[in-house]
């Protein structure tokens, strides 16, 4: 997943902000900062998570 990807999964996953997805995954905002330019991989469940997160929010009509 490319640093673009993972910031449009992120939003499509309804978490607006780095702070946001690092609340909710309990991490810290600096390591979703890392990921979105590039310094380090997204962990592939990471990956997993996100994408099960905006398919249920396309499920139930949470997306914009």
């Amino acid at each position: 997943m490319t640093p673009e990807q993972f910031k449009a999964a992120r939003q499509a996953a309804g978490f607006a902000t780095q702070e946001a997805i690092a609340e909710a995954f309990d991490l810290n905002r600096r390591t979703v900062g890392r990921w979105e330019r590039g310094q380090v991989p997204v962990p592939k469940v990471v990956e997993i998570a996100l994408d099960g997160i905006a398919r249920l929010r396309i499920h139930d009509g949470a997306a914009n």
